[in-house]
């Protein structure tokens, strides 16, 4: 195991919260920490407040006011290197262009297995 015994931070930025409870659960199975965010505007506050980095960073794509594509590209400057977990119930094709080997995206309605192979890849 070694020294690092520091929990994992994931920023969970959803406007659903049964689903943010969802999330939670898995990830708490998974001994990680949630910080949860309701809005792009809630979490680039709250991120701006940690005094650490996250360590995944999982953005619902379609929400009011800031879609998660807005948020993805706010918080990207402020963690360069966090992987992000991008979900949508929506099966467009148009969020490709922010893919890359740090980003996932997974599909709405999602298993409890999906989602955690989909954060144990990222991880």
């Amino acid at each position: 195991m070694g020294m690092n015994t520091q929990k994992k931070k994931v920023l969970v930025v959803d406007d659903e919260e049964p689903l943010r409870e969802i999330i939670k659960e898995v990830l708490g199975m998974l001994k990680m920490q949630v910080i949860e965010a309701e809005t792009g505007i809630q979490a680039i506050e709250i991120v701006s407040a940690l005094s650490d980095p996250v360590d995944l960073m999982i953005i619902d794509l379609h929400m009011p006011n800031m879609t998660g594509e807005e948020t993805f590209e706010k918080l990207r400057s402020r963690f360069p290197d966090c992987p992000v977990l991008f979900i949508s119930g929506y099966h467009g094709n148009n969020h490709k262009s922010i893919l890359d080997e740090k980003t996932q995206f997974l599909k709405k309605p999602f298993t409890l297995n999906e989602l955690q192979k989909a954060v144990s890849a990222l991880l």
